[in-house]
């Protein structure tokens, strides 16, 4: 447990490397729900323009002053992955510096507890980026947005783990980013598929194959929803997966006009089953009965059964299609009382 801290501008003074590295050495800490900047180096007024006394006047909002506003949001929910391991994080962004100046900087930190508070520990330098891949980069934060908007999306490591979720993901899950955020996709699982669904989407994913399906997940208040998923492989420079992105749409009303024809389907089978079984036999009794009473030499004994038998069936027969009344009539409720809960 880390009980003091360096001053790093102590350590600017006495070390050499400090003295020459071209990048920032900061230190922040985590408290009334946002960063504070407590320890800063001599450089920042190199690379931000502000001066370390410029800084520490700002320093609960100093964050929010330098990072450009569109890359903001990707800043703050990939430092509060930080937060669900004490392990080594490497971002690039870009700033604004005091003069106007826009420029892309290179975020190396470790976050770690110390005590009830949380303490952030970085470098950050400056990365020199060609108009090819700045441009590129515009492009990517525009489909991004794009994607935001219209979209469910969230990115997983290789191992499954989340690493980022959009607004909608949150809104249809009922959970807040750092609920999801280091989290398994397990933690929105229905149990509706089976174990042998998923492994042949990881099967298909981990081979660099792209997947594509329908998915019934469960949101945080136990609310079902099915979504229409496409999961991508994200590879590196060496072709080696990195990420994997997923991209869903919401599908509760097709699925639910599915699942309401598959109803009206099994209904109609149903029906058909009792006319073919049940009807028939009464109705051919009648057809054969009334054929009887037509022949000119029956005796009155014979009339006299022949429309016993006939009012037998009859009876029989009214009989079951008051009970085919009943059925169709129960099950019509039934799917409109589904209908109005909707």
């Amino acid at each position: 447990m880390i009980k003091e801290f360096i001053d790093p501008g102590q350590v600017s003074r006495d070390c050499k490397l400090f003295q020459h590295l071209p990048g920032v050495y900061y230190i922040l800490r985590y408290s009334n729900l946002h960063w504070e900047v407590t320890n800063i180096t001599h450089q920042s007024e190199r690379l931000f323009g502000y001066s370390q006394q410029e800084v520490y006047a700002i320093a609960s909002t100093f964050l929010q002053t330098i990072i450009l506003p569109e890359d903001l949001q990707m800043v703050v929910d990939n430092k509060k992955i930080a937060f669900q391991a004490e392990e080594f994080f490497d971002l690039e962004f870009r700033i604004k510096t005091k003069s106007g100046e826009v420029k892309f900087v290179r975020d190396q930190y470790t976050v770690y507890a110390d005590g009830a508070e949380w303490i952030m520990e970085g470098y950050i330098s400056e990365t020199f980026k060609t108009n090819i891949r700045d441009r590129l980069m515009q492009q990517l934060r525009s489909y991004r947005e794009a994607v935001d908007v219209n979209m469910i999306s969230s990115i997983t490591d290789r191992k499954g783990k989340i690493v980022y979720v959009n607004e909608n993901f949150c809104q249809i899950s009922k959970y807040q980013v750092w609920e999801l955020i280091g989290q398994n996709h397990r933690i929105i699982n229905s149990g509706h598929h089976s174990p042998a669904f998923f492994e042949d989407l990881w099967k298909t994913i981990s081979a660099g194959n792209t997947w594509h399906g329908e998915i019934l997940n469960r949101a945080k208040d136990g609310t079902f929803y099915w979504v229409d998923t496409v999961i991508i492989p994200i590879f590196d420079e060496s072709k080696k997966i990195v990420n994997y992105l997923s991209l869903r749409i919401l599908i509760n009303e097709r699925k639910e006009v599915e699942t309401q024809r598959k109803k009206y389907t099994h209904l109609l089978e149903q029906i058909a089953f009792i006319v073919a079984h049940n009807v028939r036999g009464p109705l051919c009794s009648i057809l054969g009965l009334t054929n009887i009473l037509n022949k000119c030499s029956n005796s009155p004994q014979d009339v006299e059964k022949a429309i016993s038998y006939l009012q037998e069936s009859a009876i029989k027969l009214d009989a079951i299609t008051q009970k085919l009344s009943d059925f169709v009539y129960e099950h019509e409720i039934e799917m409109n009382l589904e209908n109005y809960r909707e």
